[in-house]
């Protein structure tokens, strides 16, 4: 008889984004994202991991027309927090983005989500930048 493994409760919960964010629209070349809302946070936890999923089509890397995305969380205490961002270069950033396939971001070291907390996303393009395409952003708990 095979044995089934079956994962504990934390890995479980672990697999549970803390917030999936509604689907923020797509941007033309050069066009910035500013503090676009994504959701707010029902409880306190530590970040794990936050992706972004492009949905509507991949997005071309490029070391001069690159794209910084930036995840901040609002709080009463602190005002605008960055918690989390990609760098949509080749050389030291994320590379291509192909349809569907998460991109991960590197989270801030130590980034905690307080129960309350708003979610945004912005984004600064380099020069003309590249165009944005539909994307949605998960955030999942750190696994203790």
């Amino acid at each position: 008889m095979q044995k089934m493994y079956l994962p504990s409760v934390a890995d479980a919960v672990a697999a549970i984004p803390v917030m999936e964010s509604a689907i923020v629209a797509s941007e033309s070349a050069g066009t910035d994202i500013t503090d676009q809302f994504l959701g707010m946070v029902g409880g306190a936890v530590a970040i794990g991991s936050i992706y972004i999923v492009p949905v509507s089509a991949g997005l071309t890397a490029s070391d001069t027309l690159y794209v910084t995305f930036t995840i901040n969380k609002q709080t009463a205490a602190a005002g605008d927090v960055a918690i989390g961002s990609v760098v949509t270069k080749v050389t030291g950033g994320s590379g291509s983005w192909t349809k569907w396939v998460p991109v991960s971001c590197t989270v801030v070291a130590g980034a905690t989500l307080a129960a309350n907390d708003t979610l945004f996303v912005s984004t600064v393009h380099a020069s003309t930048g590249t165009a944005t395409p539909t994307f949605q952003v998960c955030i999942f708990p750190a696994q203790s």
